[in-house]
């Protein structure tokens, strides 16, 4: 009854299939990230993880970062991680 996709531009898009709009009685975007806290480069993967809520979901982009999401608020990531292919590099 959910859905959430990745974008060419970066952002998240998350739809609830329950609630289409009024209106049109389409399904619109119930919430969508802010560009600026999106990736940099189109989302290459995105997939629901297993949570209490239901609500929390990951991207993954060509930009190197894999990014965690609430669904229920898309303003900024709950937590992010830079992926490296390199085994040598590693921060102090």
């Amino acid at each position: 009854d959910t859905l959430v996709g990745g974008s060419c531009n970066g952002m998240i898009t998350y739809y609830d299939l329950r609630k289409p709009n009024a209106s049109s009685g389409k399904c619109l975007p119930t919430e969508s990230s802010v560009i600026e806290k999106s990736h940099h480069d189109p989302v290459s993967d995105v997939f629901w993880i297993s949570s209490k809520t239901g609500h929390h979901c990951v991207s993954v982009s060509t930009d190197g970062q894999m990014l965690w999401w609430d669904t229920r608020k898309l303003d900024e990531p709950t937590d992010s991680l830079v992926l490296t292919s390199d085994v040598n590099t590693r921060e102090s």
